[in-house]
């Protein structure tokens, strides 16, 4: 097994060398741990970086990592629209710096085509939720129905009974 001051020094060196800072990459070199550092990042809004190797070609994929359970659709259109205003500010700055590329705009305009999505399979949701609610609630409302009914005709045989008792003396 690599030790932690080794793991830093070979982190430093690729990241010199020019491959990509990736989370994992920069954690090992800042001995943080990498949802740290990708918090950090998403709440400052940090520019990602291509590689800087020449003939790297595309760059690599960037190491996510999901969360162990699962997140609602609820939960991550919240996530979406609570990141679009750092997404909007990174887009101004770099506008105002003169280097924002139609790459940005296509970005942003595909972040908010996902925000309206998410909003959509959200309003979906609830409404399948409200529908089995109220299937559900119908179904209860049926079973009080059907007792009530059955407590009406056990009651109605009883008076019959006492009647027919009482007309017998």
């Amino acid at each position: 097994m690599i030790g932690r001051a080794a793991a830093q020094w070979t982190a430093l060196r690729e990241l010199r060398e020019g491959e990509s800072p990736t989370f994992s990459r920069l954690a090992a070199a800042a001995d943080l741990n990498s949802a740290t550092i990708r918090e950090r990042a998403v709440r400052d809004s940090w520019a990602k970086q291509s590689p800087r190797r020449s003939g790297a070609g595309a760059p690599a994929p960037v190491e996510i990592e999901l969360p162990d359970e699962d997140v609602s659709l609820e939960e991550l259109r919240k996530r979406l629209a609570a990141s679009m205003p750092r997404q909007l500010a990174r887009l101004a700055a770099l506008a105002e710096r003169g280097r924002i590329g139609k790459t940005d705009i296509e970005a942003m305009n595909a972040w908010e085509r996902l925000l309206q999505r998410t909003e959509a399979l959200v309003a979906e949701q609830r409404q399948e939720q409200q529908k089995r609610s109220d299937d559900e609630l119908a179904g209860m409302l049926q079973l009080i129905d059907d007792r009530i009914v059955e407590l009406a005709e056990e009651h109605a045989k009883r008076l019959v009974q006492a009647r027919d008792r009482t007309g017998m003396d």
